[in-house]
Formats: structure tokens, C-alpha cells, sequence
């Protein structure tokens, strides 16, 4: 008899086990996907940031230009202001988790008198979204910029917790009108 009440515990002791563990799991597992919803929000709220920070500095920039007085110099960059555009340009870059590396920059003569063409090639890593907004960056800067080629190439992954992030690489190449440094 007192083996019988044994077995019988030992199986209800083993069924409350089972159904302890089954919980456990399922509580697990809420909990992983709970951490990775959260991770995943937040990943968000911070690009959201970066883009409204990027745009922050589109909008100054716009506000500056608006002290032109005369429409074309809106879209032509000063003799000395090449640098500050590639700044306010990488300062975008840094702001999207993106790393750039500036091919070459070359000035042409231009048909205007007084004005000259600079060609930059650039190249921009780091996530597709990233990169495309780069693109959309380029095609709505205030300035006139002529986008003469983009190429893109997917380089490499990288993981962060059980998920592959891809990497690109956009080559892109475009041309600002500029005013001629005066000698």
C-alpha cells in the first residue's frame, strides 16, 4: 500500500514538474520575444532621432540660404564653402551610423564665368535604410547637386543578438556648382 501512495505521488509530483517547466518555457520565450520587440523599438526611436537631427541640420542650413538675395546663389555653393557643405555632408553621414570615405574631389571649369564645377566620388557603408537615406539626402539638399552615378553593393553582415545586419557600400558620385576662389 505504501508503495502504491508512492507511485501515485511520485507521478503527481511528476505531472506538477512537467506543467512547471512547460511554464517556465512559455514564460521564456514571452519574455526573449518581449526583449527583442523592446530592442527593436528602440533601435527605431533612435534612427528616428538621428534623422530628426539630420533634418534639424538641413533646416538650419535652409534658414541660411534664405539670406540670399539673388535665387541662383541659393544653389551655388560660396568659393569658400566647399568645405563647410562636405562638413554639414559627413556630419549627416556620422549621424545615421554611416562611415564615408571621399574618393576625390575635382574642380572643372564652368560654362558660367566665374563659377566651376566640383566633382566629388564618395563612398558611404553601413545599413540599407542608412544608405538610402544618404541618397534621398543628396536628392534633396538645398543646393544644386547634379547625381552622376550611384552604384551599391552589399559587402558584408554583422549580428546583433539572432539577427544578420547587412552592410553596403554606396558609391556615389555628384557635382555642386561653385563660385571660383578668388586669387
Amino acid at each position: 500500500m505504501l508503495q502504491k501512495k508512492t507511485k501515485i505521488s511520485f507521478i503527481i509530483i511528476s505531472i506538477i514538474d512537467l506543467v512547471l517547466i512547460v511554464a517556465f518555457f512559455i514564460l521564456f520565450l514571452f519574455v526573449q520575444k518581449q526583449i527583442s520587440n523592446t530592442i527593436e523599438k528602440e533601435n527605431n526611436i533612435k534612427d528616428e532621432i538621428k534623422k530628426a537631427e539630420s533634418n534639424a541640420l538641413m533646416d538650419k542650413e535652409l534658414l541660411n540660404n534664405k539670406n540670399y538675395t539673388d535665387k541662383l546663389s541659393e544653389y551655388i555653393i560660396n568659393s569658400s564653402g566647399l568645405i563647410d557643405f562636405i562638413d554639414i555632408l559627413e556630419k549627416n553621414i556620422s549621424n545615421n551610423n554611416l562611415k564615408s570615405d571621399v574618393k576625390s574631389l575635382v574642380y572643372e571649369e564652368g560654362s558660367i564665368p566665374n563659377l566651376e564645377l566640383a566633382r566629388i566620388k564618395i563612398d558611404i557603408t553601413g545599413e540599407w535604410k542608412n544608405v538610402i537615406f544618404f541618397l534621398k539626402l543628396l536628392e534633396n539638399y538645398p543646393l544644386k547637386i547634379s547625381i552622376d552615378n550611384v552604384s551599391f553593393k552589399k559587402f558584408s553582415e554583422y549580428e546583433v543578438g539572432s539577427k544578420n545586419i547587412p552592410q553596403w557600400i554606396g558609391s556615389f558620385e555628384f557635382t555642386v556648382i561653385k563660385y571660383k576662389d578668388i586669387e
